[in-house]
């Protein structure tokens, strides 16, 4: 009796909140409705494009692991992009495949790098293969990836690998830059100083320096320094102006040195980001040595005054000991 008096008396209330606890109910059951069909469609797609773009790649080297004019046929048929086309290369890797996975490395790669199957047996693959990997990659500019080879955790039962890092890059042609080297640029300049000849064949670029491989003809009768080992202002220049000097723990005096009338091949290399850094504008020699000394001059005659025979004047050279030249890489 005193239940139901009560009742009567707060029905209005009880209903009430009874009729807002069920709408509450009903709308977060459509919610969570809602959110896990959107949740699923977004993994499933995901996965779908992920297991289709292994599958194909499982099927390449499985197929065609040994061929690899054939695998360069399927990659055209499945338009792989850069990303594929480095899963593909660590898959032919996983798998053995090292005669293959060597077709893909460029030729500067490999003439810089990786000159035999044998050398990137015992290097690249030494160092990243030991076990099966699988990979982390990020890109860090158009067709170039950061890359983490981790143990797989399934093959090892290791979870806790934190993996090793490499940098690589897919070109136009599909050929693979890796251990650092991102591309080499044939810039054949020819820059012609009062004094000397100057050229800058080729500059390779890597993650942590650029190498520029020159040439340079001494077009006098002294002897020159390309750069002053003890005061060293070599450098290059990027567009916003940055300054990276050569690295000369590999270099001796002697490796600047040109003597009168001959030419000299020297490879300089200067550290630094270039990556992430402006596009290199110019090679800048600022001290640039010259000795100057006696030479025979086949144009003058004297008569040595001890003989009384005719003989070429000695004749001494006269430049400036100090000298600067700046090469333009682009306009």
């Amino acid at each position: 009796i005193l239940l139901n008096e009560k009742y009567q008396r707060n029905k209005t209330v009880i209903w009430f909140i009874v009729i807002v606890l069920v709408l509450f109910l009903l709308v977060m059951r459509n919610m969570d409705k809602l959110l896990t069909s959107n949740r699923g469609s977004s993994v499933s797609s995901t996965t779908s494009e992920s297991d289709s773009s292994d599958e194909v790649i499982n099927r390449i080297v499985s197929e065609d692991g040994d061929d690899y004019d054939k695998i360069m046929e399927d990659v055209g048929e499945n338009e792989m992009d850069a990303e594929k086309l480095t899963k593909l290369f660590v898959e032919l890797c996983n798998r053995g495949n090292y005669e293959t996975a060597y077709g893909f490395v460029s030729d500067s790669c490999k003439e810089l790098k990786y000159p035999t199957l044998e050398d990137f047996k015992s290097n690249y693959i030494a160092s990243f293969f030991k076990d099966p990997k699988i990979i982390e990659l990020t890109e860090i500019r158009e067709n170039t990836f950061k890359i983490k080879y981790k143990k797989d955790p399934i093959a090892s039962g290791n979870t806790s690998d934190e993996g090793i890092v490499d940098y690589i890059t897919i070109m136009e042609d599909g050929k693979i830059n890796l251990g650092n080297f991102i591309e080499r640029a044939e810039t054949k300049i020819v820059s012609i100083a009062p004094i000397y000849t100057i050229y800058v064949d080729t500059i390779d670029l890597y993650i942590d320096k650029v190498v520029c491989n020159i040439r340079v003809k001494n077009n006098t009768k002294a002897d020159i320094y390309i750069n002053d080992i003890e005061d060293n202002k070599l450098f290059i220049k990027n567009y916003a102006n940055s300054l990276f000097y050569v690295d000369q723990s590999e270099l001796f005096e002697n490796d600047y040195y040109v003597p009168a009338g001959k030419e000299k091949e020297i490879k300089i290399s200067f550290n630094g980001n270039f990556v992430t850094e402006e596009a290199i504008s110019s090679i800048v020699f600022n001290n640039i040595k010259v000795i100057n000394k006696e030479y025979l001059d086949s144009s003058t005659e004297v008569t040595n005054p001890s003989t009384g025979e005719r003989e070429y004047a000695k004749v001494k050279t006269n430049y400036p000991e100090k000298s600067t030249w700046e090469i333009k890489i682009k306009e």
